[in-house]
């Protein structure tokens, strides 16, 4: 009889010690599912963050763009069609009205604020501190237009933002640069004869 009971006796369980190993083990293996976990969920927000970004960057370039389309050619100097400075620009749209677009401080960044014919749109620049225009034409590029060269057509407008990792353009608008329908268009100046 005494056989069978401390033959029963060793066959109860686990030891205190097989338990412990069993515990450490599975509490070592939770740590490394959520420390995964977190990693993958920070991944992820950075990711949508990136995404976000970029979607705020295309609605700018988009919204500048169709701001602009259709919209010139507009000729340097002289031309009181479109003026600019680095903090906006304004042109002719209709007879009697100017289309005008401008950077201002805004909550949690800047915004753009654009003026046309079908009304205003405000466009935010989300972390954007610093923002400004560059007009770029055949032979220059600078903060003011018209420039103060030769006659020249102006071609694009950027919108550049100061970052701490330096100058991030925002968009570059290209501008239609074909002459209007009365020129007399000069091969050597590359614009119409006046």
């Amino acid at each position: 009889m005494m056989l069978s009971r401390a033959r029963c006796a060793a066959d109860d369980g686990y030891t205190l010690g097989e338990c412990l190993v069993a515990l450490f083990v599975i509490g070592m293996t939770m740590a490394g599912l959520s420390a995964g976990m977190a990693s993958l969920g920070r991944m992820q927000t950075r990711a949508l963050q990136t995404t976000a970004a970029a979607r705020d960057l295309r609605a700018v370039h988009e919204d500048l763009d169709r701001f602009l389309q259709g919209q010139g050619p507009f000729a340097s100097p002289g031309s009181d069609v479109f003026t600019g400075t680095s903090s906006g620009f304004q042109f002719r749209c209709g007879v009697a009205d100017d289309c005008r677009a401008w950077v201002t401080g805004a909550p949690g960044g800047m915004a753009l604020h654009l003026v046309s014919l079908q009304g205003q749109t405000i466009v935010p620049l989300k972390g954007v501190r610093s923002a400004q225009f560059v007009y770029a034409g055949t032979r220059t590029i600078g903060p003011v237009w018209p420039a103060e060269a030769a006659a020249q057509p102006l071609k694009s407008i950027g919108l550049l933002a100061q970052t701490p990792a330096g100058v991030v353009p925002l968009a570059d608008v290209a501008l239609v640069i074909d002459q209007g329908p009365y020129c007399d268009f000069d091969a050597i100046l590359k614009d119409c004869r006046r």
